[in-house]
C-alpha cells in the first residue's frame, strides 16, 4: 500500500535485494494496482531461488531469481527503476549499502521488528 501511495504503481524493472522465496515479487505481480515490466529477485542463499521461481511461476518471463551478494550488484549499470530491500535487519551498515546505489535511486526499504532473533 506504502509503495503504491508513494510512487504509483507502473515501474520498468524492479530489483528485489535479501528476495528470500520471492513473496513480495509474488504480491506485487498479483495486485492489480501494479503494471510492472520485470522484478529480479535477488538473494545471497542458492537454496531459496527454485521456491522464489516456484512461487512466481505464472509471471513467466517477468520474474527472474538471481544469486548475488547485494553488496556486489552493479547498481548503476543495472538501473532498476526501483531497488527495493527486504532485509534491512540483516544490514550491518545500512547506509554504506545505500552509498552504493546511484544518486536519486528509488529505494524503499523493508524491516521487521523481531527483535528476539540475534541476527536481527
Amino acid at each position: 500500500d506504502r509503495l503504491f501511495e508513494s510512487c504509483g504503481g507502473r515501474f520498468g524493472r524492479i530489483w528485489v535485494v535479501g528476495g528470500w522465496y520471492g513473496v513480495l515479487p509474488a504480491m506485487l505481480f498479483n495486485d492489480s494496482r501494479f503494471d510492472i515490466a520485470a522484478v529480479d529477485s535477488i538473494d545471497i542463499d542458492p537454496e531459496v531461488a527454485p521456491v522464489a521461481r516456484t512461487l512466481n511461476r505464472e509471471a513467466g518471463d517477468l520474474f527472474r531469481a538471481l544469486t548475488a551478494d547485494m553488496y556486489a550488484l552493479d547498481y548503476a549499470a543495472g538501473r532498476p527503476d526501483l531497488i527495493v530491500n527486504t532485509s534491512c535487519e540483516h544490514i550491518a551498515d545500512l547506509r554504506a549499502w545505500l552509498a552504493l546505489l546511484p544518486l536519486g535511486t528509488t529505494v524503499l526499504l523493508q524491516s521487521n521488528d523481531y527483535f528476539s532473533e540475534p541476527t536481527h
